[in-house]
């Protein structure tokens, strides 16, 4: 089960209210967090924790990100199948983002 979900389910079972308004609390608390990573180095959830950015972890993210889009751009010069062709630029696609997001940070 992944965190958010379980966090859903333990958050509306110990507070008794419906999973649904949970749900939406939870959803706008990480696209908040998300925004926050652009501009602060740790995030502080009441009652929940802190998360703290670490550069150095950040920065062997970002070598792993370009590393792996170098792959698979190679991987789809070769490729002559549509349906690979989609599903590999897709994953390219997020990459993008995924570098895009952590470029401000690394500067």
């Amino acid at each position: 089960m992944p965190l958010k979900e379980w966090l859903i389910k333990k958050v509306s079972q110990k507070l008794l209210v419906p999973e649904k308004i949970t749900e939406i609390i939870v959803n706008e608390q990480f696209i908040e967090a998300l925004k926050q990573t652009s501009t602060s180095n740790s995030i502080e959830f009441s009652g929940f924790g802190k998360l703290v950015f670490l550069r150095v972890k950040a920065q062997k993210t970002m070598d792993k990100y370009l590393l792996v889009k170098n792959i698979l751009e190679n991987q789809l010069l070769s490729l002559d199948g549509e349906e690979g062709r989609r599903n590999i630029e897709m994953k390219i696609a997020t990459l993008n983002k995924n570098i895009e997001h952590l470029k401000p940070k690394l500067k």
